[in-house]
């Protein structure tokens, strides 16, 4: 597995969840400079040009809520996941993606003061 990312991205918040699977050792991390993230060797990766980005025996996953879903499902003897027919997997997937989108949206607003 490759991890596509960049120390100053919010992919960062990946290393815990890297950790907390007992996989950090197994995976090669691979630093995109923000000024590459856009070049064509890098589009080949991932069209959208942003990081994180995981690539597994070929399967690309972008976006961080898809990324560690991705792997607490494939790492499902961790625990870090409800299984997919539990019925604690809806809420599961809602939180995730809440924080992974309104929630990381607004942040960014306010510490951006945009209004």
């Amino acid at each position: 597995m490759k991890l596509c990312n960049n120390p100053r991205s919010r992919g960062m918040t990946l290393l815990p969840i890297l950790k907390e699977l007992q996989i950090e050792d197994q995976l090669e991390q691979v630093e995109v400079p923000f000024k590459d993230m856009h070049q064509p060797e890098y589009l080949q990766i991932n069209p959208m040009g942003k990081v994180p980005c995981l690539v597994d025996q070929g399967v690309v996953i972008s976006e961080m809520a898809a990324i560690i879903i991705y792997l607490a499902d494939k790492y499902q003897d961790k625990g870090l996941a409800p299984a997919l027919d539990d019925p604690r997997r809806g809420a599961y997937l809602k939180w995730i993606f809440f924080c992974h989108g309104p929630l990381t949206e607004y942040i960014d607003v306010k510490n951006l003061q945009v209004s």
